[in-house]
């Protein structure tokens, strides 16, 4: 887990590198408020975990079996403002 803040504006890419599976998830700052001042143990989409609520997001970028350390796997360009955070978040 990690959060990121834009540096200035303009379109970032993220990458990833995995020997099995994985999947990277991004949320926006207010996203991720939400779960810290929920007090119903529910999640939005009425999901039961924190880690059913993520999975069903769509993920930023996807690897299906494994990748060699030097290959690098990039989702979209995400258009970003500088001062944004995001929350950052790799399932593997």
């Amino acid at each position: 887990r990690h959060t990121r803040c834009a540096p200035v504006d303009g379109d970032y890419t993220f990458a990833l590198s995995s020997d099995d599976s994985s999947r990277l998830y991004m949320l926006p700052e207010a996203e991720i408020a939400k779960f810290s001042s929920s007090t119903s143990g529910t999640f939005p989409g009425d999901k039961d975990s924190y880690f059913d609520y993520i999975s069903s997001q769509e993920s930023v970028v996807k690897i299906d079996g494994w990748k060699r350390k030097s290959e690098w796997v990039s989702g979209r360009a995400k258009k970003m403002k500088r001062g944004e955070v995001v929350f950052l978040e790799v399932h593997h």
